[in-house]
């Protein structure tokens, strides 16, 4: 019989929060590190997740259903089917599981939704959680932009960076600490939808695939060195829907504006990358009381921004936002 060796560890550390991924694929755990490029530490600590590219029969749980996935919970170990030969059992208490697929653009896809999803609440029960927003630093005074998905939030991050000062905390999902008034960086590799800029080398981009959401093209962040923040003193937060085609403008917004921009993005996570299945307290005792306890720390934290609101109307020429959202931040300076 022949002994292989046991997957390669891939360690990443998120504002303390720790998690060790294995995978014997050598595709999967490459684009994993990429995904967390920034974020890399020694294995052996935090939660731990497996992937493993093979079919399974299924563990056919007889219990709750979101989109194409049936889970049910046995004691802390949550079991879930997605059909095709591709599931998943977590423990919820001790932090460790395994997920299994045939594919592995979903393994691959999967791994990262499994790691953001229990980083994410480990930081939540910190006080410190992410944001769907554009995080920005610029001379230590920290910005948010809070569009929907596809908004353009990867376009304007492109056009600022290439300025002077600017650098990035998080094309998707920064982190808010509201006790410090900080956002700190939770780096992830933008995405792009659109034409890429001409300044970008197409050897740095990589297409993701993705089973609930059209495919898009990941930005390496070695193509952003030196132009990555650790955090900044929350300064001013824009707002506004996706790219039109009318002019960009920008007008202050009040402070009531502003919480209610702030609270699908912080609140409730709509856009934020996870596995809401995974999330799920089911049945399991206090498990209820612990979701309601992370929900009331994100709603006291978006109650607690007092900076300068900005409504901002994208418009239809990137460089156009980006001369206004320059404008915010040097308006929120005054």
């Amino acid at each position: 019989m022949t002994l292989l060796a046991p997957p390669a560890a891939l360690g990443v550390q998120v504002a303390g929060e720790r998690a060790e991924v294995r995978c014997a694929d050598p595709w999967v755990r490459g684009e994993l590190a990429k995904d967390f490029a920034a974020h890399t530490a020694a294995a052996g600590a935090g939660a731990r997740l497996e992937l493993v590219l093979g079919r399974v029969p299924g563990v056919s749980p007889a219990g709750w259903r979101w989109r194409e996935c049936r889970f049910s919970d046995a004691g802390s170990e949550r079991r879930l089917d997605y059909g095709g030969g591709t599931a998943a059992v977590y423990d919820l208490e001790r932090e460790r599981g395994t997920v299994w697929s045939p594919d592995r653009h979903v393994l691959r896809e999967l791994g990262y939704l499994f790691l953001q999803s229990r980083i994410g609440l480990a930081l939540d029960r910190r006080g410190l959680h992410r944001v769907h927003a554009l995080g920005l630093e610029r001379g230590g005074r920290a910005g948010l932009v809070l569009l929907p998905s596809g908004g353009g939030k990867t376009t304007l991050a492109l056009e600022l960076l290439r300025r002077p000062g600017w650098r990035l905390l998080g094309d998707d999902h920064p982190l808010l600490d509201a006790r410090r008034g900080e956002v700190r960086a939770f780096q992830g590799r933008p995405g792009l939808r659109g034409a890429a800029p001409s300044w970008v080398d197409a050897r740095d981009l990589a297409d993701f695939r993705r089973r609930h959401h059209p495919p898009k093209r990941l930005l390496d962040l070695k193509a952003l060195d030196g132009r990555l923040a650790e955090r900044g003193r929350l300064a001013w937060v824009a707002f506004g829907s996706a790219p039109g085609s009318g002019p960009a403008r920008l007008r202050p917004s009040g402070a009531f504006g502003t919480a209610a921009a702030l609270a699908p993005a912080l609140v409730s996570g709509v856009g934020l990358p996870q596995v809401l299945e995974l999330l799920w307290p089911g049945l399991r005792p206090g498990a209820w009381a612990g979701l309601a306890a992370v929900a009331a720390r994100r709603a006291s934290a978006a109650a607690s921004v007092r900076v300068q609101g900005w409504r901002l109307t994208m418009g239809s020429c990137p460089r156009a936002a980006a001369d206004l959202v320059e404008e915010a931040d040097r308006r929120s300076r005054a």
